[in-house]
């Protein structure tokens, strides 16, 4: 584990030698942008986070986003995990895991520098990876393009289904009768009947050739046909010993209660 327990003030001038390897460990560990050898050649139009070595003070200066910041002290670098808790104001740590470098307040730890990590690492800038790859929990924005796959979606347009058949052929099958559950046994318009557990159901109108006897009828259709008995003239007994006449002249020993039936009419 590299450690640099050297101390610098802004004007101090540190060895070469010391400069040389505070500037390879801050290299490979990425978080340094350059290295300029006085203040004044610092850059104009840096971007936040930019960290250069000053070289002629051997200072670490990082952009804030409106001042070029110094920071130095000890310097010590290990997995963030391990980043020891806050206590010397000016130091440095340098995280080997997510390749940032952070600033002791005294209180806490500032986040000043580093390219970041394409790893799922909680405070920590965004790095993608080689592939132009990161790894995310949740991120909240408005996606423009296509997910490769999604558990649900809001709506789909009809062109927008892929690898569709252009016929949807039914095939045979049969439902039982539990299936159809708007079925009913009352005088519903619209609507499949069904008997009730008696077998009944209501109707309005029935179209039909009809087979068997009415318990009751508005008209018959055959004027002289009364107990399937087809004559143009006979008496029918009724209940009560009245007579009902069906023939086409006027009975001529009509009793009272006594009913006739023009079939002349």
């Amino acid at each position: 584990m590299f450690s640099t327990q050297k101390h610098w003030e802004y004007h101090q001038v540190i060895d070469h030698e010391t400069l040389d390897k505070i500037a390879e460990k801050a290299t490979e560990l990425k978080f340094l942008k350059g290295l300029v050898l006085t203040q004044s050649n610092l850059p104009a139009s840096p971007i936040v986070g930019d960290t250069y070595l000053v070289m002629s003070q051997g200072s670490f200066y990082t952009w804030t986003g409106s001042r070029w910041q110094v920071i130095g002290g000890a310097a010590t670098d290990d997995v963030l995990a391990n980043r020891p808790a806050p206590s010397q104001a000016g130091a440095l740590f340098i995280a080997t895991d997510t390749q940032e470098i952070y600033l002791d307040t005294g209180s806490s730890w500032l986040r000043v520098g580093g390219n970041g990590t394409s790893s799922n690492v909680g405070d920590t800038i965004v790095r993608r990876d080689s592939s132009g790859n990161f790894s995310a929990g949740t991120i909240t924005a408005t996606l423009d393009g296509k997910a490769s796959s999604a558990s649900s979606a809001d709506s789909v347009p009809w062109n927008g289904v892929t690898s569709k058949p252009s016929t949807f052929p039914p095939s045979a099958h049969t439902h039982a009768s539990s299936d159809i559950t708007d079925a009913t046994d009352n005088n519903t318009a619209s609507t499949i009947v069904k008997r009730d557990s008696s077998g009944n159901f209501s109707a309005g109108t029935i179209t039909a050739t009809l087979n068997g006897n009415a318990s009751t009828a508005t008209n018959a259709s055959n004027s002289d046909m009364v107990d399937n008995e087809h004559s143009s003239a006979f008496t029918h007994a009724r209940n009560g010993g009245s007579n009902i006449w069906v023939q086409s002249t006027a009975p001529t020993a009509l009793a009272v209660g006594d009913i006739w039936i023009n079939t002349s009419v």
